[in-house]
């Protein structure tokens, strides 16, 4: 279910324009990534663990997953770039508080889809064009400056601990 979801985001681009485009894309990408993130958490998270448990990266990577702060997790579900399936499977089989993860979620995901609905590059685009890159980087700043900022007016580190 949450692999369709994710599928039928980017296709709202296409068809609805820029706006309408994002803003659907962005519903359906928190949607689909925080079901996945459930669906670990619930039903393969017993399982999963009790298989890696002898597996140091795996350990080593859900570990850095649980220490991250509020703004470092928006930060990372930003990157246009980035593997959502493995953050995903991450954070699920990790103990990211459900809360933390799906706020985190909307404030990435949302800079993430503004990236893809309005610059509209490829990976390969965007290593040839140095403006992509600062675009990018300039949508994800925003994005860690508006987590830092709703993080220091709800205190939501400390909430969500």
């Amino acid at each position: 279910v949450a692999f369709n979801i994710l599928a039928l985001s980017n296709i709202f681009g296409t068809f609805f324009g820029t706006i309408l485009g994002v803003v659907l894309s962005w519903i359906f990408s928190v949607l689909g990534s925080f079901t996945m993130f459930f669906l670990v958490r619930k039903i393969l998270g017993g399982r999963f663990r009790n298989k890696i448990k002898n597996s140091p990266k795996v350990i080593k990577f859900m570990n850095v997953l649980d220490k991250l702060t509020y703004s470092q997790l928006v930060l990372i579900t930003s990157i246009p770039f980035s593997p959502s399936f493995f953050i995903n499977l991450g954070a699920g089989l990790s103990t990211v508080n459900y809360k933390k993860y799906f706020f985190a979620l909307l404030i990435g995901k949302f800079a993430e889809m503004i990236f893809l609905g309005y610059v509209g590059v490829s990976l390969l685009e965007c290593l040839t064009e140095p403006l992509a890159l600062i675009k990018v980087a300039v949508i994800m700043v925003i994005g860690y400056m508006i987590s830092i900022v709703v993080n220091k007016k709800f205190n939501l580190d400390e909430r969500f601990e």
